[in-house]
């Protein structure tokens, strides 16, 4: 019985050896995603288009390329879906860039880190484009002076 244990654990590893050695020929890169409008406005939904290059990998599974958004704490949520297809704010399909086009709604101003991630078949993890920092500006005007006011201080309270 030991025999027939000992061959079973040699398939497996002899498996999981070819799936990383082909992995390991893939070529699986992501540019770091391009957001336009920037900076977004605090407080605002806004629909911002962003685009990133994958390049071409026979094993890319075309419908998991996925807009994410990670936040302070660490946890990574998915916006949207890309697409190379000619639809969605994709100008050529099949050139390898892939376009999204989102609703991003931020309460308060500093930045948004967004990467682009893909699923390949031979893989058991998604492949990640690096990060892009996009800024959110906060807007305000003030309303409680008056047209013309002198209010004799440097330093107006902005609520």
């Amino acid at each position: 019985m030991t025999p027939l244990v000992n061959r079973r654990f040699a398939a497996v590893v002899f498996v999981a050896s070819v799936l990383i050695a082909n992995s390991a020929l893939a070529d699986q890169q992501i540019s770091a995603p391009q957001v336009a409008p920037t900076p977004l406005i605090a407080g605002s939904a806004q629909t911002a288009r962003v685009t990133a290059t994958v390049s071409a990998d026979p094993n890319l599974i075309p419908s998991s390329v996925n807009l994410v958004k990670r936040y302070p704490s660490g946890l990574v949520t998915v916006l949207g879906p890309m697409f190379d297809d000619g639809t969605h704010g994709d100008a050529v399909a099949g050139d390898g860039n892939y376009t999204g086009q989102v609703i991003i709604s931020e309460a308060k101003a500093g930045q948004v880190e967004l990467a682009v991630t893909a699923a390949y078949s031979n893989q058991l993890l998604r492949a990640s484009s690096p990060y892009t920092n996009v800024a959110v500006i906060a807007i305000f005007s003030i309303t409680s002076a008056t047209n013309l006011a002198i209010l004799g201080t440097n330093r107006l309270p902005v609520v």
